[in-house]
């Protein structure tokens, strides 16, 4: 654009004209370097489809039993196996004798607590 043809243009145009003059020149040096990054021309990038409505992965089965629900909390919040006296503790915790091997609804969110509050977990999250 040339001196005088700015000044024929109002203002909006103007701005518009600034506006899309560096926003290609910001795209053409973007996408240059993202060409001599990636190691090919720039190409638009369309919409993706929604994803499917099912879960990625299938899902965990359902827990009823105390070993299983304290392996599952283990392996989820901190991402290995209880020990010896983490088992222990859990199982005392899980354990109700109204309701059998399967675990209370009190004592899961008693370990989910006591798991929160470790210190390895406050420190992975």
């Amino acid at each position: 654009m040339t001196p005088d043809e700015s000044v024929a243009m109002t203002d909006e145009e103007q701005l518009i004209a600034s506006r899309l003059s560096r926003r290609a020149f910001v795209g053409a040096t973007a996408g240059a370097t993202l060409a001599a990054l990636v190691g090919h021309e720039p190409r638009l990038v369309h919409a993706q489809p929604p994803p499917a409505p099912e879960p990625p992965m299938p899902r965990d089965p359902v827990l009823t039993g105390v070993t299983p629900t304290i392996d599952r909390v283990f392996r989820y919040a901190l991402g290995r196996p209880p020990s010896a006296a983490e088992r222990r503790a859990a199982e005392e915790a899980l354990r109700d004798p109204a309701r059998g091997s399967r675990p209370s609804a009190q004592g899961l969110a008693d370990l989910l607590w006591a798991v929160m509050m470790k210190p390895e977990f406050q420190l992975i999250y």
